[in-house]
């Protein structure tokens, strides 16, 4: 155990002979010596910076030896021989990951596949367990020292890595270790029933030195992952589709919740959801109705021809739906088990079962059926899974019966001894059936709804909470004035909320939702304000006054009456910078201002000018900015410290402290609110602040900091071009650069790279009005690309616009370079040949597409360049980029304007000679269609 434990450290760099001084050990023949050092060598190969080398040197010194172990039965017990086969799994692991990556595995994966049939041939052999009879008896022992599975479990382990990695390596064996993985998972079926599904799992499993537990239904689960790889194979499906409906059959069963499952449910109810969510995510909890889960999702998938897959399914339900009731007329409390695996499983695959026809599966029926589920006193798992299938066929249910179904939901929602999953189950059934009902017939519900999940709030946890403000955000939005009537608790559990999960951003998120709804509804705004600001007002001066500390802080020190804010995390404040820009964002225009704004301006900036907290910083810029334009100009004005404005002090901090770019990057949406509102900030105050939005410019390394500062100055230009030019004309940059020169050069080289539809827009306008100046103070300024070559800024402006016309006309010209050179770095390309990346890909036919041979993806040709810019996402807007005046102008007809006003000058003239003949082709088509 000692030489075992040094060996993680020490082996090989600094005991470079430990491989054979463990060879030596083997050697001996003493039994406890060799289960000793393959311990040893178990850690070794366990070392997550083995490299290829030294596995090289593990395979060709110790495999020989480890085979003559593993292959001798006779003389080494089970436990040993697992040992000897554990360095061959991790070896077999490690090479599959290090396939592509790492020189030397191809050498290591080689000499492997030489020595793997004398590997494979016992590998196969100790697949096989006790026959179902026996089994049971061991089962019956509860003791699995009667026979241990761990050797079963590495050995299937070995398969799955050969099939799923080197399937060519088992080709020659696949014909017999398929069946033999049928025959496994048959009989482990009644066992695993009757001592994992039925019973509390009393199988003790075999738990080793190193804590590696080999239980029971882990070996049911690594039998499932062999029929997984094998449905990933494409040359081994027909072996499945053989046995297609027997597979089904299994899956279903195995769907069962256990009880295991079910007593953690019970304690912490919120699991429940949180193991469906995960259900899918191959990342998270992986069990055994897990994998049968994904496995059926995948059988749908891949015999969806002909709706084979579906309809074996449903073979295989109606097969299962017989046994329940027989279990169920014997007078059996567990048939309800069957039922909620039967609806989860169908509930799961809706979609592919609504296109069966009705002789195979009658979705009114099934909803009829679901609806005396949903009130089946059997368990509560039952009628929860009920509402949450029914939910999932929602869209196909008429009115009537998603009428019928609601009415039930809320009644769980209602009942205080309706266990939470239940209630979680009628969530999901009110969220999709809402949607379904006209707005009228859903206003006699809403009320129930609402006051249902205010209830529901109190009890959630951070994996159900995005469920139930999903559901109540559903319910907020049929009626206002209903929501009106609630807006005092939901308010108060929305905060609780918060308070509690403030630095988890997904809650935050949700709970972020129900205020901005709130915040739109008439008559709630005040209300809201009231409730919210004097909170968010405490913690910004606890945060100031240094008060508000870390959480292992908090734990020591004198209490006080701000304990239950500076007991919190720092995060809270961040937090709170979000929550009052949420507010500024959803409170309406006709709003009362000024006590608003007097209680948080001020706080406000004080906090931004004081904070170190990057994320403050962050949401707080953003939070400035939306106050600048919801406050009124006056009221903003009034905010001063040693006589001069609050904002315009705060600019010049944010813009000249040492803050990183990526938690400056939103300055630029509050500078264009301090100088392109009313407040009447110009002259000095304009050109000095420009400069130091230069110099900060200059020194940006940031992409998006680099946007959002251009982005400002492009609408400063648009605004007051002549104020702008003489300043970029007069000012220097550090090291003597021009600001004129640093400023264009680097505005046309980053435009293409700028996010959002408005902010590109901007920028092309405001280089639009720049080359119409014609302004002599920047005549001698040059562009130069990565390579060196320069051209006349106006040039490359008029290649932009070029292209921005092209894109917006959907007629994308061909290149924009200097010269005639096609390699355009902004061009497009349009020749993607599907079939050639199917070839590459080793993607056949119809796996390429949809269920119907149809493209999974959404056609390019369907959408305008509008809409694909949209698509490419616009998170780096102001938050008031809608409502901007420049945001409806058409920019098609901007932009033809643009170009004919300038057809008779002569330096367009001039530039338009040195465009590229694709580029001259355009600029004449846009001059000849404007005649």
């Amino acid at each position: 155990m000692a030489i075992a434990a040094v060996s993680r450290f020490d082996w090989p760099a600094q005991w470079p002979s430990l491989l054979q001084d463990l060879v030596g050990c083997v050697e001996q023949g003493n039994a406890c010596l060799t289960a000793g050092a393959l311990y040893a060598l178990e850690l070794c190969t366990n070392k997550e910076n083995l490299d290829p080398t030294n596995m090289l040197h593990l395979v060709t010194d110790i495999f020989p030896l480890l085979l003559q172990v593993y292959t001798n039965p006779d003389k080494y017990d089970r436990d040993t021989r697992r040992r000897a086969l554990t360095p061959f799994f991790m070896v077999l692991y490690r090479v599959s990951i290090a396939k592509t990556t790492q020189k030397g595995a191809h050498d290591i994966l080689k000499y492997i596949a030489g020595a793997l049939p004398a590997w494979l041939e016992q590998i196969i052999c100790d697949m096989n367990v006790p026959d179902e009879e026996q089994l049971r008896q061991i089962v019956q022992s509860g003791k699995l020292t009667h026979f241990d599975f761990s050797l079963t479990i590495v050995a299937f382990q070995c398969i799955s890595v050969l099939i799923g990695e080197f399937p060519k390596l088992v080709l020659a064996k696949i014909q017999t270790i398929v069946p033999l993985a049928w025959n496994v998972l048959m009989s482990c079926l009644e066992p695993y029933f009757e001592d994992v599904v039925f019973d509390d799992n009393t199988l003790d499993p075999v738990q080793t030195e190193e804590g590696d537990v080999y239980s029971f239904d882990r070996l049911v689960l690594m039998v499932l992952e062999i029929f997984h790889l094998v449905l990933r194979q494409k040359p081994l499906r027909p072996l499945l589709k053989q046995i297609l409906g027997q597979l089904m059959y299994v899956l279903v069963g195995l769907l069962q919740l256990t009880s295991e499952q079910i007593e953690t449910f019970m304690m912490d109810p919120n699991e429940y959801v949180a193991e469906e969510d995960d259900e899918l995510n191959p990342t998270k909890s992986y069990t055994v109705r897990t994998s049968c889960r994904r496995m059926i999702d995948t059988l749908l998938d891949v015999f969806a021809k002909e709706q084979f897959g579906a309809l074996a399914l449903m073979a295989a339900v109606q097969l299962r739906l017989g046994e329940m009731e027989e279990m169920k007329e014997r007078g059996g409390d567990m048939w309800w088990k069957m039922r909620e695996a039967i609806i989860h499983i169908m509930g799961s695959t809706a979609e592919a079962l609504s296109c069966l026809p009705d002789e195979s599966f009658s979705t009114d029926s099934f909803m009829q059926q679901l609806a005396d589920d949903a009130r089946s006193p059997a368990s509560p798992f039952l009628r929860g899974r009920a509402l949450s299938c029914a939910s999932q066929f929602a869209a196909m249910c008429s009115e009537e019966a998603s009428s019928h179904f609601l009415k039930a939901a809320i009644e769980s929602l209602h009942r205080e001894d309706e266990p939470f999953p239940v209630r979680i189950g009628a969530c999901r059934a009110i969220s999709t059936f809402c949607p379904n009902l006209k707005k009228e017939l859903m206003g006699e519900y809403v009320p129930e709804i609402l006051s249902g999940m205010c209830g529901l709030m109190r009890e959630t946890h951070e994996d159900t909470l995005h469920l139930v403000v999903d559901t109540l955000l559903t319910a907020m939005e049929v009626d206002e004035a209903i929501t009106a009537r609630f807006h005092a608790p939901l308010t108060q559990h929305a905060l609780e909320i918060w308070e509690t999960f403030h630095n988890d951003h997904i809650v935050n998120n949700c709970v972020l939702d129900i205020f901005r709804v709130l915040g739109k509804i008439e008559g709630c705004q005040g209300e809201l304000q009231e409730a919210l600001v004097p909170r968010i007002v405490k913690i910004f001066n606890l945060s100031i006054s240094g008060k508000i500390r870390g959480e292992e802080e908090a734990d020591g020190g004198e209490g006080g009456e701000d304990d239950d804010l500076s007991a919190l995390a720092c995060g809270v404040v961040d937090a709170a910078t979000e929550l009052l820009h949420t507010l500024l964002l959803s409170s309406a225009e006709e709003v009362p201002w000024e006590g608003f704004a007097r209680a948080t301006f001020p706080v406000l900036v004080e906090l931004l000018m004081t904070t170190h907290d990057t994320s403050v910083i962050d949401t707080g810029v953003k939070c400035a900015a939306a106050a600048v334009r919801r406050f009124p100009p006056a009221l903003v004005m009034s905010f001063e410290h040693e006589g001069q404005p609050m904002v315009l002090l705060l600019a010049r901090h944010l813009l000249t402290a040492d803050i990183p770019d990526i938690s400056l990057y939103k300055v630029g949406s509050l500078l264009s609110a301090m100088f392109e509102g009313e407040l009447g900030l110009g002259g000095d105050a304009l050109n000095e602040t420009l400069v130091l939005a230069l110099q900060r410019l200059h020194a940006a390394k940031f992409s998006d900091m680099q946007q959002t500062l251009v982005v400002f100055l492009a609408k400063l230009v648009l605004m007051n071009p002549d104020a702008c030019v003489s300043v970029l004309a007069e000012t220097t940059l550090e090291g003597g650069v021009g600001a004129a020169e640093f400023v264009l050069g680097g505005w046309l080289r980053w435009h293409m790279e700028f996010c959002g539809v408005f902010s590109r827009k901007v920028s092309f306008m405001a280089l639009a009005r720049l080359l119409q100046m014609n302004d002599e103070r920047l005549a001698s300024v040059v562009f130069r690309n990565e390579d060196g070559e320069q051209c006349p800024w106006a040039f490359r402006a008029v290649q932009i616009l070029l292209y921005e016309y092209a894109k917006v006309a959907e007629n994308a010209p061909g290149q924009f370079e200097f010269g005639a050179d096609d390699s355009d770095e902004y061009a497009f390309a349009d020749d993607f040949d599907d079939a050639e990346f199917a070839r590459q890909y080793s993607i056949e036919g119809d796996e390429v597409g949809g269920r119907d041979g149809e493209s999974p993806f959404m056609s390019a040709d369907a959408l305008s360049f509008q809409e694909l810019m949209e698509l490419a996402g616009n998170g780096d807007e102001d938050d008031d980029a809608s409502t901007h005046p420049l945001y409806p102008v058409d920019a098609k007809e901007f932009l033809t304007e643009m170009f004919c006003s300038a057809r008779d000058d002569p330096h367009m003239l001039f530039l338009a000679e040195r465009l590229a003949e694709e580029d001259q082709e355009l600029l004449q088509g846009i001059w000849s269609g404007a005649q």
